[in-house]
């Protein structure tokens, strides 16, 4: 099964969040990236890295594969890098985040999602404030089945 990840450092790059130091925030997120990749490719050897020219400057001299993202999304959609590269998929996959490390080979099943958190509680806290955002998207900018 292909293993997916996925960034674009606009976000990160832009002090997204709010960030004061945003150098030393990519270079964490960096670390934190390779490590997870590599962890991962201990067990998995179908990976495939969606990047910027930044992001997947990291991964020269690592064995995987890796795909520059064509049409960077503006830093306030940092989201869609994901959703773009997930919508691309054409046979089964799972994708990682980056912050998630494989410490040990886990089963990847095409019949479950899963996932880090379950939200059904705190679910409006964390989207509500998003929803307008995800309503300027154009139809087609966005997977066809979701609605906002």
């Amino acid at each position: 099964m292909r293993i997916i990840y996925s960034m674009d450092t606009a976000a990160l790059r832009n002090a997204r969040w709010g960030m004061k130091d945003t150098k030393q925030v990519l270079e964490k997120t960096f670390r934190l990236f390779v490590l997870s990749v590599s962890w991962t490719n201990q067990w998995y050897h179908d990976i495939v890295i969606y990047g910027d020219e930044l992001t997947l400057a990291m991964f020269e001299g690592i064995p995987v594969e890796t795909v520059l993202i064509e049409n960077p999304v503006p830093p306030d959609v940092w989201a869609m890098t994901k959703i773009n590269t997930i919508r691309h998929q054409i046979g089964p996959y799972v994708h990682i985040d980056a912050d998630f490390i494989m410490r040990k080979p886990i089963e990847l099943s095409t019949e479950q999602v899963m996932f880090d958190r379950y939200e059904t509680e705190n679910f409006h806290h964390h989207y509500t404030p998003w929803l307008s955002m995800f309503r300027q998207i154009k139809q087609n900018d966005t997977i066809k089945w979701w609605q906002p």
